[in-house]
């Protein structure tokens, strides 16, 4: 009868851990792929790996703007190939060309980012916005230090807001990641974000 007792006494026990654990893998402030936070998507996230990726800041008016300079370019060339004016304006030419790769890295800049970080290897991060090609900058994790998320305070041309960016190993901001409006974003969705990343890169907690 003793022994009987005991073994449902450790089965409850069993179920009762098995339902703390279900409860902490998908309890409320846990993340999964797909989950959005904000401008942010997370794509992935592992034991070891978490992926996540921003909007950016490309909209038509800045996609209009940046390829005036890049059609203009490609029109002074033609013309000058097309005429036979190229032995006199290559200079001309050549300074359309410079405007044209700056304007077209700027449109790089400001399209969709995805950040991956990896335990042990450091942060990835790729930038890259149609139809132009994407690119991955690698950053070493001995270069960062932690996470931080920090509230903003208003100024005069700006509202409160919510900053998520990576700090170095002397504890200066290195990158931005997103800054939302503070009335826009649940803070705790960002400290669970947050938790995550610092879990997977091995970091402490710092919010401000």
């Amino acid at each position: 009868m003793s022994a009987l007792t005991s073994e449902s006494l450790a089965d409850v026990a069993r179920s009762e851990r098995a339902a703390d654990c279900l409860h902490a893998v998908e309890g409320p402030g846990a993340l999964r792929g797909g989950d959005r936070i904000g401008t942010l998507r997370i794509t992935s996230i592992s034991g070891t790996t978490i992926e996540i990726r921003s909007a950016g800041e490309l909209g038509f008016s800045r996609v209009l703007i940046g390829m005036v300079p890049i059609l203009w370019c490609a029109a002074a060339w033609a013309r000058c190939l097309r005429e036979g004016w190229l032995g006199q304006r290559w200079e001309s030419c050549l300074v359309l060309s410079a405007i044209a790769l700056i304007s077209a890295g700027m449109l790089l800049q400001s399209g969709p980012r995805r950040w991956r970080f990896e335990r042990g290897r450091g942060v990835r991060v790729r930038a890259g916005a149609l139809p132009l090609p994407g690119f991955w900058r690698f950053i070493s994790a001995g270069r960062l230090s932690n996470l931080r998320i920090e509230t903003i305070p208003a100024t005069r041309f700006a509202g409160v807001r919510l900053r998520l960016g990576l700090m170095s190993h002397r504890g200066r901001a290195d990158l931005e990641i997103a800054c939302w409006p503070r009335a826009e974003i649940d803070r705790g969705q960002a400290e669970a974000l947050g938790a995550s990343v610092r879990q997977v890169m091995g970091w402490g907690s710092h919010s401000g």
